[in-house]
């Protein structure tokens, strides 16, 4: 019901801040789920114009979600977050969203969908498997299973797949676009960088996530990202091949200058570094890719991609 939805966020406007978690997330899944009824009405619109204040309450309860969401907050808190995404879903899946809803609205949007990657990652097996539930009734490609249950990691494909189809007017937002994307600004080329680290087999400390496996992540975006490009269409990334070039280039000379030195072979495995060349690889790979681009790569320059992720295949390799 669009008026009592109404009412309540007007009430829930005027409530005082209470500093108790339970009460904050009872508050997100309730605006969450008013703001759904708001948006599966067919003059939706009129509620979401530019000027309209439920704009920006729908972007507040989807940064919401996305922070309740990270591995760092508690089991409730995640589970929560769940149980607001599957709150959404309707609207979700009546709603044209390309082209139809403005990019700042696809921007709440984006961060639902990056807060069910980051769920469909989680440790506990309950919030796992409630972001499955949402991921497998989320409006579904046609790349994949049809009218079945999906396991989580055909619904990280499924929520991959209609972020790419939906929101393309702020797919750079989208995880799985922007883990791959800015990958040259995330590398050092300095190869002495890790030589003076204390490495661990497992990382330490509150909010991490031992399940999580970051490089098979980026493989699965890399395959989910080809798969759409070549049966689906067009992205229209804009990408600066020249300073991705310039980065491998950095990363390769440094190598070549000091691996006589077996500074890149250190006594336990460095993950997170291998993550980071990994992230550049799978960039390298992937920018030839037709459809992916808005300004496709010359001859030459595909050239030059190819070759220099020969060199940091070997690179990694090596390491």
């Amino acid at each position: 019901n669009p008026e009592s939805a109404l009412d309540i966020l007007e009430a829930l406007k005027s409530c005082p801040e209470i500093p108790s978690l339970s009460i904050s997330l009872a508050k997100m899944q309730l605006t969450a789920s008013c703001l759904n009824a708001l948006l599966i009405q067919d003059d939706w619109a009129w509620f979401f114009g530019d000027t309209s204040e439920y704009v920006s309450v729908f972007v507040e309860c989807s940064e919401n979600i996305y922070n309740m969401a990270h591995p760092n907050q508690l089991e409730d808190s995640r589970l929560t977050a769940c149980s607001s995404l599957v709150a959404m879903l309707p609207s979700f899946n009546i709603r044209k969203l390309r082209g139809k809803m403005t990019p700042i609205l696809q921007y709440g949007v984006i961060n639902c969908l990056n807060a069910a990657i980051l769920l469909l990652q989680d440790e506990d097996v309950d919030v796992r498997n409630a972001a499955t539930l949402f991921a497998s009734q989320l409006k579904r490609s046609s790349l994949l299973p049809q009218n079945c249950d999906i396991s989580s990691s055909l619904g990280l494909e499924a929520v991959i797949l209609f972020a790419l189809d939906e929101l393309t007017e702020v797919i750079e937002m989208f995880v799985p676009i922007s883990s791959i994307l800015n990958a040259p600004s995330t590398i050092s080329s300095n190869a002495t960088s890790s030589s003076g680290k204390k490495h661990q087999l497992f990382k330490r400390g509150d909010g991490i996530n031992v399940y999580e496996e970051p490089v098979f992540m980026l493989y699965t975006y890399d395959h989910v990202i080809r798969m759409y490009c070549e049966k689906v269409g067009q992205l229209d990334l804009i990408v600066d091949y020249k300073s991705v070039l310039a980065k491998a280039d950095e990363v390769i000379s440094s190598y070549e200058e000091h691996k006589e030195q077996a500074l890149y072979k250190p006594s336990y495995f460095d993950l997170t570094e291998y993550e980071k060349l990994t992230r550049l690889s799978v960039l390298l790979k992937l920018l030839p890719q037709e459809n992916l681009c808005k300004q496709p790569p010359s001859e030459e320059i595909q050239q030059q991609l190819i070759i220099v992720h020969q060199k940091i295949s070997a690179f990694m390799h090596d390491y």
